[in-house]
C-alpha cells in the first residue's frame, strides 16, 4: 500500500518477531551534549536497569502465568518451580488491575504478546483476551480447579487440580529430570 503522506506510522506488538541476538559489546552509555546549530541534551542511552526488567518476558523460554486463582499472598509458593525452571512470572489483566503484579508483567491483547517454549497457566481462567498474548507459546500447561475453565481449550496439557497440590509434584519431577537432590522433608 502506498502512502501519500511524508509521515508514516508502523506499530508492532512484542512477541510477534523472533528475538534478536544481543550485541556482543553490551550496553553503551553516553552522557553529554551534541551541537548541531542548536544544543541538544543527551540523557542516557542503553539498557534500562529498572527493578522490573520489562524485556525479561520477551526473552524468557519458560513463563509461569498467574491469574486470579493465585492470591498475591501465595506468590512465594511459586518460587521453587520458578527457580527450578528459570522462569519469568506473567499475569492476566485482572491481576495487574488489582495491583497484585506490575503492569509490565501483563500478557494479553491490552498488553503484550510473548512466545516462550513453555507457558504454565496457573489459576488463569483462559479469557481469549489473555490467551491471545500467549498464542505463540510452544506448549501451554494449564493448572486450574475448574474442569470447564476456558484455559483448557487453549492448552496442550491440562491439570484439573489446586495448583498448591500440583506445583510440589511438578517441582519433584523437574528435580528428578535435572538430577537434582530431593528436598528433605521435615518430620511432622
Amino acid at each position: 500500500m502506498d502512502s501519500l503522506s511524508a509521515v508514516q506510522l508502523f506499530t508492532l506488538r512484542t512477541g510477534c518477531l523472533t528475538l534478536r541476538m544481543p550485541r556482543a559489546h553490551g550496553p553503551m552509555w553516553i552522557d553529554g551534549h551534541l551541537r548541531s546549530g542548536t544544543e541538544t541534551e543527551i540523557r542516557r542511552c542503553g539498557l534500562d536497569e529498572s527493578i522490573d526488567d520489562y524485556e525479561s518476558l520477551d526473552r524468557a523460554e519458560i513463563v509461569i502465568g498467574v491469574g486470579r486463582g493465585v492470591a498475591p499472598t501465595d506468590y512465594g509458593e511459586l518460587e521453587e518451580l520458578r527457580a527450578l525452571l528459570r522462569a519469568e512470572i506473567a499475569a492476566t489483566r485482572a491481576v495487574t488491575d488489582a495491583s497484585w503484579l506490575p503492569h509490565s508483567r501483563q500478557v494479553g491483547v491490552t498488553a503484550r504478546s510473548i512466545s516462550p517454549r513453555l507457558y504454565v497457566a496457573t489459576g488463569v481462567s483462559g479469557s481469549p483476551l489473555h490467551m491471545v498474548g500467549v498464542g505463540r507459546a510452544g506448549s501451554i500447561l494449564a493448572v486450574n480447579t475448574e474442569r470447564e475453565a476456558q484455559v483448557f481449550r487453549h492448552s496442550d496439557v491440562g491439570i484439573v487440580g489446586d495448583w498448591r497440590a500440583v506445583f510440589p509434584l511438578l517441582c519433584m519431577e523437574v528435580r528428578r529430570h535435572l538430577g537434582l537432590p530431593m528436598p528433605v522433608s521435615e518430620p511432622s
